[in-house]
């Protein structure tokens, strides 16, 4: 299965194939002078005798794909979380990075399916509020991804999701406490860089933000490391806005910020995006001093 746009079919997501028979045949055609006549005759009937086929042309494998392979997983959230209009605006972000091909898939179900298993990060912008229709099958495959070397990104109210399972914190890092102050009222703030050193953060300057301060954080004993903060005008206390882990073999990175397309358009909340992808994809280790408009 084969993830392209957010759609409406299985899922919420739509198959494509990597060529019509259309179009392989056209291919044929413009460059026949370059091939035998035989040549041409085999691929032709090749073509026709098989009903969906991924064909390798002129020495050219068109199913080799070098970019990190991203899925964004939503369909699900706070009523005042519009998911419909942030993740396509995370995905088009992501992919505006050359080495970065994001793919979105607006049902968490499809934690339960093999298809993740195709992926090198995941990207979670959900908070589910019940459990999933296969939810031992799910949090099963996502310590299956993760044990294997897999990415996990968080953003925004995804530190909320599988609050049923404590597993989940050891992921996460930090997860949401019901019985804290959520965030402050929205508003603009400044997201500061405390972590020069690490690849994520390395080169990156602080930046402003119109998003949700949150302060809602469980305290815990799980090890992060923190990459930025920022000060809440509401408690005067400074609040992790990013922070990474690496559990086991897998590498996380969590952000609490995301609240709106406006946040999620901020130059650098992308910047920052792009850089956990690289890390958690483990395409990274250091990445040279750069502003953000270096992404």
């Amino acid at each position: 299965m084969k993830i392209r746009e957010l759609g409406t079919t299985h899922f919420g997501i739509l198959e494509n194939e990597d060529s019509t028979k259309s179009e392989i045949i056209k291919k044929l055609n413009q460059n026949k002078t370059f091939m035998k006549k035989s040549n041409v005759l085999i691929l032709l009937l090749a073509v026709l005798m098989v009903p969906s086929v991924s064909v390798v042309l002129f020495g050219q494998d068109h199913t080799t794909n070098k970019k990190i392979r991203v899925l964004l997983i939503t369909g699900e959230d706070h009523p005042s979380h519009h998911w419909q209009e942030t993740a396509p605006v995370v995905r088009g972000g992501l992919n505006t990075a050359k080495d970065i091909d994001c793919r979105l898939v607006d049902d968490p179900e499809i934690l339960a399916t093999e298809v993740i298993f195709d992926y090198d990060v995941l990207i979670f912008h959900f908070k589910n509020y019940k459990p999933l229709k296969r939810h031992e099958q799910a949090k099963q495959n996502l310590l299956k991804f993760t044990n294997n070397g897999g990415g996990l990104v968080l953003i925004h109210f995804a530190c909320g999701a599988f609050d049923d399972w404590a597993e989940f914190e050891k992921l996460a890092g930090r997860i949401y406490d019901p019985k804290k102050r959520g965030h402050d009222p929205y508003g603009r703030f400044k997201v500061e860089y405390i972590d020069h050193e690490h690849p994520v953060s390395d080169g990156l300057e602080n930046f402003e933000i119109e998003d949700e301060l949150y302060t809602c954080l469980k305290d815990s004993s799980v090890p992060v490391r923190v990459l930025a903060e920022s000060e809440s005008k509401v408690d005067k206390k400074r609040h992790s806005m990013a922070f990474v882990r690496e559990h086991g073999n897998s590498r996380i990175f969590l952000t609490t910020l995301g609240h709106d397309v406006k946040a999620v358009s901020s130059p650098g909340f992308k910047s920052i995006l792009q850089r956990a992808v690289r890390w958690t994809a483990k395409k990274i280790d250091r990445e040279p001093q750069q502003s953000q408009s270096g992404m």
